[in-house]
């Protein structure tokens, strides 16, 4: 067991014992990699502020708690003399900030404006004292939630690949060589509904696949085969 593993079961105890919900921080793939090796996914509950967030919370214990998220629009006060504002800049800004990753959630950007997720303890701290991204000045305030309209929808589309076998969906949506795909799972970059998979892993329907670095996408089901016996695919890329 790693430490990280055992804080889960702590909190699960605790749980138990009190009969209070117990939350974890937000957990990236690799953390949500460790949590699925310890428990089943029926044994806890988990949001991430919408319903494909990558980084999530997990909590432990019965109902349908709140769980202890804010949002922070974070715009830019001239947006005509605003820096064009990335996923990096922004997570950057909060770092620099002494800020530790576990406590934010997914950042999504709709026209230079960031919606940031995060705990509620930090919300204030971040308003308070987030004053620059990049060179640009921007002002933080608290919403009630992320427009729905800026959210990743998602898009279906057809692939051609040799197989089910993850290696070679992955090849066939990223346009990438088996031996570059390959490079992926020798990382650990590849999960599957939140855990580590081999390249030899079979996708069932619904499957989620987050690569790091390039993405997540959802294996829908396969639509019929080609005269050269490859399978078309239905992904669903967020």
């Amino acid at each position: 067991m790693t430490i990280l593993q055992n804080h889960f079961i702590d909190l699960k105890n605790q749980a138990e014992k009190s009969g209070l919900p117990c939350f974890t921080d937000f957990l990236g793939l690799a953390e949500q990699n460790e949590l699925n090796m310890v428990f089943h996914k029926n044994d806890y509950n988990s949001y991430g502020g919408y319903d494909t967030a990558e980084r999530i919370i997990a909590c432990f214990g019965a109902g349908e708690e709140e769980f202890p998220i804010s949002y922070i629009q974070i715009s830019p006060k001239n947006q005509k003399f605003a820096d064009k504002l990335s996923h990096r800049d922004f997570l950057g800004a909060l770092i620099n900030l002494g800020i530790e990753r576990n406590v934010l959630g997914d950042i999504v950007i709709k026209d230079n404006v960031g919606y940031l997720i995060c705990l509620n303890t930090i919300s204030k701290y971040i308003c308070e004292n987030l004053t620059k991204v990049k060179h640009t000045s921007v002002e933080c305030k608290i919403v009630e939630t992320i427009p729905t309209d800026i959210l990743p929808a998602g898009e279906c589309k057809e692939y051609i690949s040799s197989s089910l076998r993850l290696d070679a969906v992955i090849s066939s949506v990223y346009k990438m060589s088996r031996n570059d795909s390959k490079k992926l799972f020798l990382k650990d970059l590849v999960f599957v509904n939140g855990v580590n998979k081999e390249a030899t892993y079979l996708l069932k329907e619904n499957d989620i696949i987050s690569v790091r670095g390039y993405g997540r996408i959802e294996y829908l089901a396969t639509l019929r085969q080609t005269g050269k016996g490859r399978l078309v695919v239905q992904i669903k890329k967020s």
